[in-house]
């Protein structure tokens, strides 16, 4: 076995090891007799290997011994209390009963070179019939303790990649220009359940702006807002009066679906359309989609339910991050979503009920993310936009003053882990965003959406 030379020694056997191997691979390769890897001859006739099939079968032998030899001094540095090795659980005097810890490692040594015949001599054993010896411990343990060191980080390591990588999809965004920090499978084609909110609430404050819609006006929850929901937190029942603006927020910080549909009928019924008031309002979901360049987006309702139902709703990371730009720059919009609680308040046959709403974005007011909005489904998995804010760069160049906005996106699809991933990526994200400031923001066109 030809090894590289490290303070080089010889074995019995005229091979080099290197000090610093473990154990003593070399020397376990040696002791090992090679007649026993002799095939009997036949007939009792003698029989000699060829030259390259003894090399061959030295080197297979020495590369499972080291193997082994490998393994145990792991197993020995996780099983045994870290203390010298040498005691008497490996070596003993079998005549005087002393042990051989007392015994300097360089004496050890000394005898190791000297061969197994005077290693062993003066009674002392250490299954001489194997005649395998184990020395030197202290590389043993020094090698083990490097070993799980390396092996721990790279358990670490892998965690990290795999939380900033679990996700079907996800994508980083400059929120003022557009462009694309970091992205993966961006437009891969996915459903994005409560996330189509931001959607819904953007039609109705569009309405509100642009129709000089009342956001305080009191409607009655209709029957068909009750069709294929499963959860009802709040407690809503048909015909509950409830005005506009607690809809907009049941529908952003609580994800109500229920309130999404109401304020979905209503809006639409108003819309002018033939189309019944739901049917009318998706069709303006789909109308905004368009208009914003969501090419790979169809919207079928406006909660995002997708249990039997058909066609099935679908977006994409890239088409969410369009959408929820467009969003983010309402101040209406803003507000509603970076709010942790909220209280609404509803009639019923003349009594007042009170509810408390508490976002269910658990990231909301860390690392200045101040909103935007969860979803989650049995096909879309945990979904999540992030925003997160810092204050504006004021850059003087000059007579010349310049105010950046610094405000990124994250949208983050199909994850087993919304929260810790979507920390980890916002993070990720500041660190791009500090690089491409201080390369003078240069927006490649083909890396804006």
């Amino acid at each position: 076995m030809d090894c590289p030379l490290q303070q080089n020694r010889r074995c019995h056997c005229g091979h080099t090891a290197r000090r610093s191997d473990l154990g003593d691979a070399c020397d376990l390769h040696c002791r090992i007799p090679f007649g026993v890897l002799e095939p009997p001859p036949p007939g009792g006739a003698p029989y000699t290997l060829p030259a390259i099939r003894v090399a061959r079968l030295r080197r297979l032998a020495c590369f499972f011994t080291s193997g082994l030899a490998h393994f145990l001094a792991r197993v020995c540095w996780l099983t045994f209390p870290c203390h010298p090795f040498g005691d008497n659980r490996l070596f003993s005097n079998a005549h005087a009963g002393e042990s051989l810890a007392t015994t300097s490692w360089s004496e050890l040594n000394d005898r190791a070179d000297r061969g197994p015949e005077r290693f062993f001599s003066s009674g002392r054993v250490a299954n001489q019939n194997a005649l395998i010896k184990v020395l030197r411990f202290d590389a043993v343990m020094h090698f083990s303790h490097r070993f799980l060191i390396v092996f721990f980080a790279f358990l670490v390591s892998a965690a990290l990649l795999r939380s900033a990588a679990a996700a079907q999809a996800y994508v980083i965004v400059d929120a003022q220009t557009g462009y694309v920090f970091e992205e993966q499978e961006p437009r891969k084609k996915l459903q994005v359940g409560s996330l189509t909110k931001i959607a819904t609430a953007s039609v109705v404050l569009d309405w509100a702006e642009q129709k000089s819609g009342n956001l305080n006006q009191a409607v009655a929850i209709p029957q068909a807002a009750f069709v294929g929901v499963l959860e009802n937190n709040i407690g809503f029942q048909p015909g509950d009066s409830i005005t506009l603006r607690d809809l907009l927020y049941a529908a952003l910080v609580g994800s109500d679906n229920i309130a999404a549909y109401t304020l979905a009928n209503h809006v639409g019924s108003r819309l002018g359309s033939s189309l019944p008031g739901d049917v009318a309002f998706v069709a303006q979901m789909n109308a905004l989609a368009k208009q914003l360049k969501m090419e790979r987006t169809r919207f079928v309702n406006p909660h995002g339910i997708d249990y039997k139902v058909r066609p099935m709703p679908f977006s994409t990371a890239e088409d969410m991050a369009r959408l929820t730009r467009y969003a983010m720059n309402k101040a209406s919009f803003r507000f509603y979503v970076s709010q942790k609680e909220r209280q609404i308040s509803f009639d019923r046959g003349g009594h007042r009920f009170n509810y408390v709403l508490r976002n269910t974005n658990e990231l909301l007011g860390k690392d200045g993310i101040d909103g935007v909005k969860t979803g989650r489904t049995a096909r879309a998995g945990d979904c999540l936009i992030l925003s997160s804010n810092r204050e504006p760069e004021v850059v003087t160049q000059g007579q010349m003053t310049t105010v950046y906005p610094r405000r990124l996106i994250l949208v983050l699809l199909g994850s087993t882990n919304r929260f810790g991933e979507g920390a980890g990526l916002v993070q990720r994200g500041w660190q791009l965003y500090d690089q491409w400031a201080a390369g003078g923001r240069v927006a490649d066109s083909k890396r804006m959406l």
